[in-house]
C-alpha cells in the first residue's frame, strides 16, 4: 500500500500544477501555497487520508481533475469512507468516467452517505442505460430523502422514465409535483398532447429515429397550438399592464406603497445567472400575489463584480444609484427604491417556505395558461437586458438555432451529457425544420465543449456557426467552494456576467433550441423564447427532462 501511495504522489509531482488549457485560468497564490502544503504533507505521511483528501480539494480546485482524481484514489486506498468514495466519484464523472463515477457512488450509497443528489444521478444513468425499473426505484427514494419543497427536478426525471415505463398514470402524477400541469392530454384514440407545452406522445418517427418524450432522456417539444394564440396574447398584454401599473408607480408615491424587498445573491452565497432569475421570478409572483411593490436590496450583487477585480470596472457609473449593481446590466424593476415606505417585507430564495399551493399560485384569470406561462411571462417582465446588449444583432438576422452546452460545476449535479448528443439533436431539428441551413449560435460555459461541438458539426453538415461580439467567457469551475466570488479569482466577473445575459438573449430570439431542463440557464432562455412567441415556444429539444419547476 505505501509502495502505491509513493507511485500516485510521484504521478501528481511529475504533471505540474495545472494543465496547459487552463493555463487562462491562472491558480491564485493561495491556492500555490495550499498545493505545495499538501505535496510537502503527502510526502512526509503518505499515509494520512486527510493529506490526500486535501491535496485533491486543492487540485480541483486548480480545474486539475485528472491530478485531482489520482490524489482521491489515495485518499481512498487509506480510508474507504462513505464520504471520500463519494467525492471519488464525483470526481470521475468529472473526467468523463460515468460508469466507474456511477460505480462509485453506488458504492458510497451502501457504505452509508445517502444523498438525494446521489440517488438521483445514479436513477438517471440507469434510466439512460435501460435499467427502468431499477432507476424508478432510485429516484423515488430520492423523492423521499429530500424537502417536499425541492423536488421539482427529481419529479421531472421520475415523470420521464415513467413516460419510457408506459406509466402514463404514474409519469401524470409525477410530472404535476413537478409543476403542478398535466403532463398529457388524450386528443384521440391514441394520440396523447401537452396543451401548454405543445409535447406529442406517442414520439414522432423521423427517418427511423423516435423524436419525441423517450429515446434515452431525449424529448422534442413541438411547436404550440396557434388557435389560442389571440386569447394567450391578450392575457399577455393584460398582465404586463398590471405590473406594469405596480412596479412603475410615480415616484411621489412610492412612500406610500408597502414593498417586497428580493436579495440579490452576495459574495457568500451567490448563485448564477439562471438560479437568481428564477429567484427574482417567485418574488415577482409573491409581489403580485401581495399587492406589493418589487424592489431590490442595495446589497452588493456578486455578478456585478467590484471595483477591485479590474482597472475599467463596467459597472462604475450604474453603482452611482444603484448599490447593487443590477441596473448595469438590466433595466430597473422598478421606480421606487429599497426605503422609500416603512412598509416592506424581505424575500431571500432558498429561505422562503412554500405550500404547494402558494409556490404554484396562478391568478385565476390565467390559470388556464398554466404555470410556464404565468412564470414565462413573469420572467419577460424582469429580464430586460440594457440596450447595448441588445444590440448590435447578430450578424445573419435570418433566424439562428440556439444550442447550450452547459458544463461547469453542473457536471457534479446531472448525468454529463456528451457533446455527440447535441450533434445528433441538432440534426434532428434541421431535419425537422426542413428549411435551407440556418445558422447555429453556440453557447456554453465551456470552451472545450464550444471546439468540440463546432469540429463535430462541421464533419457532418455544412453549416455556419456564428459567433458573438463579446469575447468568450472563460472555462467556469467544475468545483465551487460555495462562496463564487473566491471561485473567480483572476476573472472580471462584470465582464463575464455581460457574456452570460447577452448569451441568454441571443438564445431566446432563436428560431429552435438545443438544451437541458436542468440548467437554470437553459431553462431561462427556453422561458423567454417562450414569453416573447407570446406562449408559444420555439421548437425545443431538451436532452434531459421536461420543463419543470425546481424549487
Amino acid at each position: 500500500l505505501l509502495l502505491l501511495l509513493l507511485l500516485l504522489l510521484l504521478v501528481i509531482l511529475s504533471r505540474g500544477s495545472a494543465p496547459d488549457d487552463t493555463s487562462h485560468l491562472k491558480a491564485s497564490e493561495d491556492l500555490q501555497v495550499a498545493e505545495r502544503f499538501y505535496q510537502r504533507e503527502v510526502s512526509l505521511n503518505p499515509q494520512s487520508a486527510d493529506a490526500w483528501h486535501g491535496l485533491s480539494v486543492v487540485l480541483r480546485r486548480m480545474e486539475d481533475i485528472d491530478g485531482a482524481v489520482l490524489a482521491m484514489h489515495g485518499a481512498v486506498l487509506i480510508d474507504p469512507s462513505a464520504t471520500l468514495v463519494r467525492e471519488l466519484g464525483l470526481l470521475l464523472r468529472l473526467q468523463s468516467r460515468e460508469q466507474e463515477g456511477i460505480t462509485a457512488l453506488e458504492r458510497s450509497i451502501t457504505l452509508g452517505a445517502i444523498s438525494s443528489t446521489t440517488l438521483l444521478l445514479i436513477g438517471r444513468f440507469r434510466h439512460a442505460s435501460g435499467d427502468l425499473e431499477s432507476a424508478i426505484r432510485t429516484i423515488r427514494l430520492s423523492m423521499r430523502t429530500m424537502d417536499v419543497a425541492l423536488r421539482g427536478g427529481h419529479a421531472a426525471a421520475l415523470a420521464m422514465v415513467l413516460l419510457d415505463a408506459g406509466d402514463l398514470v404514474g409519469a401524470r402524477d409525477a410530472f404535476h409535483a413537478a409543476s403542478s400541469e398535466r403532463l398529457l392530454v388524450r386528443v384521440g384514440e391514441r394520440t396523447w398532447t401537452n396543451p401548454f407545452m405543445g409535447i406529442r406522445w406517442p414520439p414522432v418517427v423521423l427517418q427511423g429515429r423516435r423524436i419525441g418524450v423517450g429515446e434515452g432522456s431525449r424529448t422534442l417539444l413541438t411547436l404550440c397550438d396557434q388557435g389560442n394564440q389571440s386569447e394567450r396574447e391578450e392575457a399577455a398584454n393584460l398582465l404586463h399592464q398590471e405590473l406594469s401599473l405596480l412596479q412603475y408607480p410615480d415616484r411621489h408615491r412610492c412612500s406610500s406603497l408597502p414593498q417586497l424587498v428580493y436579495v440579490l445573491s452576495g459574495a457568500k452565497d451567490g448563485v448564477g445567472l439562471g438560479c437568481e432569475f428564477h429567484g427574482m421570478v417567485l418574488a415577482l409572483a409573491e409581489a403580485y400575489r401581495k399587492n406589493r411593490t418589487l424592489v431590490l436590496s442595495p446589497s452588493p450583487w456578486w455578478l456585478a463584480g467590484t471595483r477591485e477585480q479590474t482597472d475599467s470596472w463596467p459597472c462604475e457609473d450604474s453603482a452611482r444609484l444603484d448599490t447593487s449593481g443590477f441596473t448595469c446590466f438590466f433595466q430597473p424593476i422598478s421606480t421606487c427604491r429599497f426605503g422609500d415606505s416603512p412598509d416592506y417585507e424581505e424575500f431571500t430564495p432558498g429561505r422562503q417556505e412554500y405550500s404547494p399551493a402558494s409556490k404554484f399560485w396562478i391568478p385565476s384569470k390565467f390559470q388556464s395558461h398554466g404555470l410556464l406561462w404565468w412564470r414565462s411571462m413573469l420572467s419577460r417582465f424582469l429580464f430586460r437586458p440594457q440596450e447595448s446588449l441588445q444590440h448590435p444583432p447578430l450578424p445573419n438576422n435570418l433566424g439562428h438555432i440556439g444550442i447550450h452546452i452547459r458544463k461547469g460545476d453542473k457536471v457534479s449535479e446531472v448525468p454529463v451529457q456528451p457533446i455527440g448528443s447535441y450533434v445528433q439533436a441538432t440534426l434532428q431539428v434541421l431535419q425537422t425544420l426542413e428549411v435551407s441551413l440556418p445558422p447555429l449560435l453556440v453557447v456554453s460555459d465551456g470552451s472545450a465543449a464550444l471546439r468540440q461541438f463546432s469540429q463535430h458539426m462541421r464533419e457532418v453538415a455544412d453549416v455556419e456557426i456564428l459567433a458573438d461580439d463579446l469575447p468568450q467567457a472563460p472555462n467556469l469551475p467544475t468545483g465551487r467552494s460555495g462562496k463564487l466570488a473566491i471561485d473567480f479569482p483572476e476573472t472580471r466577473v462584470a465582464d463575464m456576467t455581460r457574456k452570460a445575459v447577452r448569451d441568454v438573449w441571443l438564445l431566446s430570439h432563436s428560431k429552435a433550441l438545443v438544451l437541458t431542463m436542468t440548467s437554470n440557464f437553459g431553462r431561462l432562455a427556453y422561458e423567454l423564447a417562450f414569453a416573447l412567441r407570446g406562449g408559444c415556444p420555439p421548437l425545443t429539444v431538451t436532452l434531459d427532462v421536461l420543463w419543470h419547476d425546481p424549487h
